[in-house]
């Protein structure tokens, strides 16, 4: 049986509504929700509002193996027709990976963040990144052909979140304990262009868990 990605989306500011706080707008999609099929074993992982009000959504998709897919929708719950193809965006490579979380650049870039490795896998999962432009195409300007991998710890690497500040430099929080063989302690920051940044140093620290969510003080 298909399985169907399920997006409830309440949209508080992002356009007039009436109906009562903690209820969804009726007004948004079909009855303040969207459904759609994407492929066998859909799974939406993360989502950010963008200028003008549309949403982009990052997912996965397993039919029949896994691949990264992007989606915009219209402020209203429609897809953007001029995103993809009927507002979708596929994209495969060689890895066998997943991704966990998602951020968007002020300049439109999509970054996309996870653990995975070779396709069939070598030893465990490594950090992964991949960058896309606006429009959902690779940006081959980041990392190499826009894609960063790298082998933290010599078992599984987990990245939960990422955070872009304003300098273009990329927070990676996770399951991990040295970057290219530099310690860092489940925390660590990138340059835009997806190299690491040596001048961020987190050794001797206190950090003794996985960072799972990140945040930017104002």
């Amino acid at each position: 049986m298909r399985n169907l990605l399920l997006l409830v989306m309440l949209l508080f500011g992002l356009q007039p509504t009436y109906a009562q706080p903690g209820f969804p707008d009726l007004g948004f999609g079909n009855a303040g929700r969207i459904i759609y099929g994407l492929a066998a074993n859909t799974q939406g992982i993360s989502i950010a509002c963008l200028q003008g009000d549309t949403l982009m959504v990052a997912g996965m998709h397993y039919d029949p193996v896994a691949a990264c897919f992007l989606a915009r929708y219209l402020p209203d719950g429609s897809p953007d027709p001029g995103f993809g193809v009927n507002g979708i965006v596929t994209i495969n490579n060689n890895f066998n990976y997943g991704i966990y979380c998602m951020a968007v650049k002020p300049n439109g870039k999509i970054l996309l963040a996870g653990s995975g490795g070779p396709n069939p896998p070598v030893q465990g999962a490594d950090v992964f990144l991949m960058q896309c432009h606006p429009d959902g195409n690779i940006d081959s300007s980041f990392g190499q052909y826009g894609f960063v991998q790298t082998d933290m710890d010599s078992t599984n690497d987990f990245t939960f979140d990422i955070a872009i500040q304003p300098d273009g430099k990329i927070l990676i929080g996770g399951q991990f304990t040295t970057y290219n063989g530099a310690s860092c302690r489940y925390l660590t920051r990138l340059n835009a262009n997806g190299t690491r940044d040596a001048s961020f140093n987190l050794v001797g620290t206190g950090l003794n868990n996985a960072v799972r969510t990140l945040a930017l003080q104002p």
